[in-house]
């Protein structure tokens, strides 16, 4: 699991988000002591807050931040690795080449993607034919499209 403890002697895993109880009640320590979640306008102090809560008061700054901007208690979801170079309308374009002509090459829909597709010509046959193997969406929007052509 590799926990550690923080200087507050608190275990946390590097990396893992506040679970949401605890976010929770960092919010509702701070509104309970006068932070006002329309204006973030908060009266007190975040030491008081985290040395209750055992976290940094990065943190404690971080999750009110959130909650009174974006109305949001949920951590930020952080997907790892480097972004596609296919824009989901390109994966939509792909599926809707590969439904009507199955035997479609891959050569194809890469001449077709440079010309109207948004990647912009920054992709590769490779990448293509990874999106039809793993990332392919199916669902409702693309036989939508299939119904326009």
């Amino acid at each position: 699991m590799n926990s550690k403890l923080s200087s507050f002697g608190r275990t946390y895993r590097p990396g893992v988000a506040l679970d949401l109880d605890l976010r929770r009640s960092i919010i509702d320590e701070i509104v309970a002591n006068g932070g006002d979640i329309l204006t973030g306008y908060f009266p007190g102090t975040y030491e008081y807050v985290t040395r209750k809560y055992r976290v940094a008061q990065s943190t404690v700054r971080k999750v009110w931040e959130k909650y009174y901007t974006e109305r949001n208690d949920l951590p930020d979801h952080h997907a790892g690795g480097n972004r596609g170079k296919l824009t989901a309308d390109d994966l939509e374009l792909i599926e809707i080449l590969k439904n009507r002509q199955g035997s479609m090459t891959l050569k194809e829909i890469f001449v077709i993607l440079e010309d109207i597709g948004d990647c912009g010509g920054d992709t590769s046959i490779s990448t293509i034919s990874r999106a039809i193997k793993e990332r392919m969406p199916s669902g409702p929007g693309a036989a939508e499209y299939l119904k326009k052509w």
